[in-house]
């Protein structure tokens, strides 16, 4: 009978409902079981595993343009059948492959700090401090996938710097 801030427990403990988690499939078909509500993140990360590769091969890997095609269709097809929300966070979760897969920067490469590496923390933090809670935020009339889309481009950003770091 005990209730979380936001919901029932009882409702969110069926066994359909734990099947649904097991299958990683909270969020899309059912809630995330029982009383932990991050179990959410656990759909969102298989199904960016599952996506990865498909598009990878499809994209990158030399084959027939049928290969292309059908790699490319398997993608759009689970990205309609995972939904709205976790399609829309894919792009985010993929900033860490364009982060490798960008080439450096020699200059960067060459003239490398700890002052430029503190400096480009100090810079992440104010700006991030500023989309969460300034007039930014206000800007983008707080719509949360902007602030996320936004956070995620200035630490990719800042991840992007750190590589480059051979101090």
């Amino acid at each position: 009978p005990w209730i979380n801030d936001f919901f029932s427990v009882a409702d969110r403990s069926s066994f359909s409902i734990l099947l649904a988690n097991a299958t990683f499939l909270q969020i899309i078909f059912a809630p995330p079981f029982g009383s932990n509500a991050a179990l959410w993140s656990l759909s969102y990360e298989f199904w960016y595993y599952v996506l990865f590769p498909l598009g990878w091969c499809a994209l990158v890997r030399p084959g027939s343009k049928w290969q292309t095609v059908l790699g490319l269709s398997a993608v759009l097809l689970l990205l309609v059948f995972v939904g709205r929300n976790i399609a829309t966070y894919f792009p985010i979760w993929l900033l860490g492959t364009g982060m490798y897969v960008l080439p450096q920067i020699p200059f960067l490469r060459r003239h490398y700090s700890t002052l430029t590496t503190s400096l480009a923390m100090g810079l992440f933090c104010i700006a991030v401090a500023m989309t969460h809670f300034g007039p930014i935020k206000q800007f983008l009339h707080n719509s949360v996938i902007m602030i996320d889309y936004l956070t995620a481009i200035m630490f990719a950003m800042l991840l992007y710097v750190l590589l480059h770091n051979r101090a």
